[in-house]
């Protein structure tokens, strides 16, 4: 994914998580120089910037973040100093039911609260900002 600004790319679930899922994946970012390095994993009730929740990485702020909505709002749900790899590895663990989640980037964990209007996952899908991300195909359990 390479955007100049906001970028998400979303798929639909064939059934929306209601309860608890894990979602597993991987994600390189692409450019290797400049402060703005970022990626994140995206979930939704519905298929916009504005109604998704998203936790990742930004790279130029040394951090693991979570947050919904836009990039004005990034670490607003969670903020972690972070260290980075070539290759992040990444889970979350969510309970939609209790609004709860809990996000492992490269070992390094961090707990979340949902916000309360997503009251069900029927996205889920890839996030990045002014820079260039690959991301592998997410696995829900």
């Amino acid at each position: 994914m390479s955007r100049e600004a906001e970028g998400l790319a979303l798929q639909k679930l064939d059934k929306p998580i209601t309860e608890t899922a894990t979602i597993r994946l991987k994600y390189k970012i692409g450019q290797k120089v400049g402060v703005t390095r970022n990626g994140a994993l995206v979930v939704a009730s519905k298929s916009t910037n504005t109604d998704s929740f998203k936790i990742g990485t930004a790279i130029g702020m040394n951090q693991h973040v979570a947050f919904a909505g836009g990039w004005g709002n990034v670490g607003s749900a969670a903020a972690k100093k972070a260290s980075f790899a070539d290759e992040d590895t990444f889970e979350m663990k969510l309970n939609v039911a209790k609004r709860t989640g809990s996000a492992v980037i490269n070992g390094s964990s961090f707990n979340v609260v949902l916000p309360p209007k997503l009251k069900s996952v029927e996205y889920v899908g890839f996030y990045a900002k002014a820079t260039s991300t690959e991301f592998s195909a997410p696995v829900i359990e």
